[in-house]
Order: C-alpha cells, then structure tokens, then sequence
C-alpha cells in the first residue's frame, strides 16, 4: 500500500488513512465511532421484531445457523454528526 501523501490524493481511501487525516484535523475518534456505533445499533433494533417475525414465518428457530448481513453507508457532516 502507499503512502499516507499518496492514499489521500485518490478518492478512496482505507479507515488507516481516514484514521490518520481525521486525527490530524483534531477529530476525537473515540467519540466519533461511538456516533457511529449507536447509529448502527438503533438501526438494527428498529428492525428487530421484522427479522425475528420474519424467521417464525419462514419456520426458523432460534437454534437455526441463518442470519442476515447488513451494510451500513455512513455520512459524517462538517459537524462530524
């Protein structure tokens, strides 16, 4: 992988180069990612008596290996809200 001068010219960067660029703009990342994290976990427990009425229909018990996967799109304002 490239540099950190190098990565921050393209338009796509890893979560180090973000890490790095936001942590030397002063952004506090623990308390970032803690927004983040609620905002992930609030979603999921909106949908939870969907994903569970959902498995009773389909005859699902919970001792059953099925699960869903769900992709998150995060935007952070200039704010970092």
């Amino acid at each position: 992988m490239g540099s950190y001068e190098d990565e921050t010219k393209s338009h796509k960067w890893s979560f180090s180069t973000l890490s790095k660029h936001l942590e030397s703009q002063g952004v506090d990342l623990d308390l970032l990612w803690s927004r983040i994290y609620d905002v992930i976990i609030k979603s999921l427990l909106s949908i939870d008596s969907v994903v569970i009425n959902n498995f009773k229909r389909l005859g699902f018990d919970k001792a059953s290996n099925c699960f869903e996967l769900f992709g998150f799109d995060i935007l952070i304002d200039a704010n970092l809200k």
